[in-house]
């Protein structure tokens, strides 16, 4: 990237839902039950892009959310 004389970086954040997922790998399967109810993850990526079209990921990171305590009675936003 430091030979680029222009670097877009890109942020994205995604959730993946495995919610009522029928079929699923032994991998995706032991992934779902540690997650126990909130069968969810949220993907935070970092991509570099420079003007001629090279591509870099700068980072990816996949988290679990914290699951809500069941007397917090606060409203859900839309990314919980």
């Amino acid at each position: 990237m430091l030979g680029q004389q222009t670097v877009l970086c890109v942020q994205d954040g995604s959730d993946l839902n495995y919610n009522g997922l029928a079929a699923c790998t032994d991998w995706e399967r032991s992934v779902v039950t540690r997650l126990g109810q909130e069968s969810r993850l949220h993907l935070h990526t970092t991509l570099a892009i420079s003007a001629s079209g090279l591509r870099w990921v700068l980072k990816a990171q996949c988290l679990a959310p914290e699951p809500r305590a069941l007397e917090d009675k606060r409203p859900r936003l839309l990314s919980d």
